[in-house]
């Protein structure tokens, strides 16, 4: 049993975004961590400044080393508000997202592509459908009909 206990505290976990991955949301998202990760550096003095510099040139933002901790404050505050928006819709973003690349997979005759994303399309669908119904739904007295 200490063996198991062990592996178990040992293994990577995997933790599931509370949003939906999409384009958008992964642009806010990296927003989000390049301004902690730069107020960060600039109040304690940890941190990489190449970590910094890749993620800037990613997002297509000006150095925000050059500001000082109020701006980056008001940054953060702003990307974390728009971040919550856009999570609103990203379950939009994301069907559009998956609808692009199956395109792209059709076009290129890419068949296997094309079966896991139609798949993927399919089972979020149904989680999202199984979902809702178990928050509109009272108490369920049949406990099969709660698992998916």
């Amino acid at each position: 049993m200490e063996i198991l206990l062990h592996a178990e505290s040992k293994c990577r976990k995997d933790y599931r975004g509370s949003i939906p991955f999409s384009e958008p949301v992964k642009l806010w998202d990296s927003r989000v961590k390049l301004y902690r990760w730069a107020i960060r550096l600039v109040t304690t003095g940890r941190g990489r400044k190449k970590n910094i510099r890749r993620l800037t040139r990613s997002v297509g933002l000006p150095n925000p080393l050059s500001l000082c901790p109020p701006q980056l404050d008001e940054q953060l505050e702003y990307a974390r508000q728009y971040k919550s928006q856009i999570s609103l819709h990203a379950p939009l973003f994301r069907r559009d997202l998956l609808q692009k690349l199956k395109c792209r997979a059709e076009d290129s005759d890419d068949l296997v592509r094309v079966k896991r994303i139609r798949d993927a399309l399919r089972r979020e669908h149904t989680q999202a459908m199984w979902s809702s119904i178990r928050c509109t739904t009272a108490a369920i007295l049949v406990p099969a009909a709660s698992r998916v």
